[in-house]
């Protein structure tokens, strides 16, 4: 029979199962810290008041989804929340809480937000303010521009980098492409380079075609790119002509000619409209009728921006600059657009009284 032995002490094991034990109060004091109705992944109850007071201490935004039983659009919705591979990323910086009609624990979340029409998706801010919603039918486009949007405003607060000269440059070709004088010109005064004035396409002696003939020749043009060529063509020597109104309507014809949507088109006139201030609400409106065909085009969006804050329509222009930050990062010119619209939404509020939601 063997004696019994004392096991040898080794500190490397002790040392691991103090880093274990650790860990694992770690791990319970976070699980302490958010509601049960509030977990990482997935969905929780009908407590949007615990959710909201941890939206307030950890600063996270809040997505609050409306649902109910044997509702088959709602399972759909949720099933895209939590299993498609580009929006389920997306709802990850959210504190998610479900609300089901019919629990007697949502009533009070419900009466305050009075729901017409299921599935409702609500954002709401840290400080538990509506940001957006949507009820009933519920775009795929709709719903990753308000996830990306709502999550990059209330992200940790970092000093936004000034934009070396390469990028600013970057964005510089980007505005002459798009026909973005305006922001180019603003842009080349940032960067001490020389204007440049408007470009026309033919020599000034040239004559320029009746507006009658316009829609015959797009017709001989050919394919939609030698339209949209010929279109922008046309409304540059228009504009450097003094005659911009002409120039417009020359890129509104040839939008009718084409398919589909052309945001780059539509981004032309919206900068051009902008530019002499003319069809400014027609032109808004065709432009928020083009994001319905092309959500992520960055052109398009600029466009919006410029004319809704001709339009006096700050919000407006905050969102679409917003979404083009979204959609293109690095883009430096959009960076500055946005910084500059965010501070004209803040005073804007300060001069109300009002609490800002940015």
């Amino acid at each position: 029979m063997k004696s019994w032995r004392a096991p040898r002490w080794r500190p490397e094991r002790t040392l691991a199962l103090l880093l274990g034990a650790a860990g694992l109060i770690l791990a319970t004091a976070r699980m302490a810290s958010e509601p049960q109705s509030v977990v990482p992944l997935g969905w929780a109850g009908a407590d949007l008041g615990d959710a909201r007071r941890v939206a307030w201490e950890s600063g996270r935004p809040i997505l609050v989804l409306v649902t109910k039983p044997e509702c088959a659009p709602c399972e759909a919705l949720e099933r895209l929340l939590l299993e498609d591979d580009e929006i389920a990323p997306l709802c990850e910086p959210f504190l998610r809480v479900r609300l089901d009609v019919g629990d007697p624990r949502a009533a009070t979340a419900l009466a305050e937000f009075r729901p017409t029409e299921l599935p409702v998706i609500l954002l709401l801010g840290p400080a538990g303010r509506e940001a957006t919603r949507r009820e009933g039918r519920i775009e795929r486009a709709w719903l990753v521009e308000e996830l990306l949007i709502v999550a990059r405003r209330h992200a940790p607060a970092q000093d936004p980098p000034q934009p070396d000269p390469a990028a600013l440059r970057a964005s510089l070709i980007h505005l002459e492409d798009w026909g973005d004088v305006r922001g180019a010109l603003r842009l080349r005064e940032r960067l001490a380079e020389p204007q440049q004035a408007v470009a026309a396409t033919r020599s000034p002696n040239a004559p320029l075609p009746d507006e009658s003939t316009f829609a015959a020749r797009f017709e001989a043009a050919g394919g939609p790119d030698a339209i949209v060529r010929l279109a922008s063509e046309l409304a540059m020597a228009f504009e450097a002509a003094g005659q911009p109104a002409t120039g417009l309507h020359a890129l509104q014809i040839a939008a009718g000619r084409l398919p589909e949507t052309n945001a780059l088109l539509e981004a032309r006139a919206g900068f051009l409209a902008e530019r002499h201030d003319i069809e400014l609400e027609a032109t808004r409106v065709r432009l928020l009728q083009a994001r319905l065909s092309e959500p992520r085009s960055v052109p398009l969006l600029l466009a919006l921006a410029r004319v809704a804050e001709a339009r006096e329509r700050l919000y407006q222009a905050l969102h679409a600059l917003e979404a083009a930050a979204a959609y293109e990062p690095s883009d430096a010119w959009t960076a500055l657009e946005l910084q500059r619209v965010r501070l004209l939404v803040r005073l804007r509020l300060k001069d109300r009284g009002a609490p800002t939601p940015l």
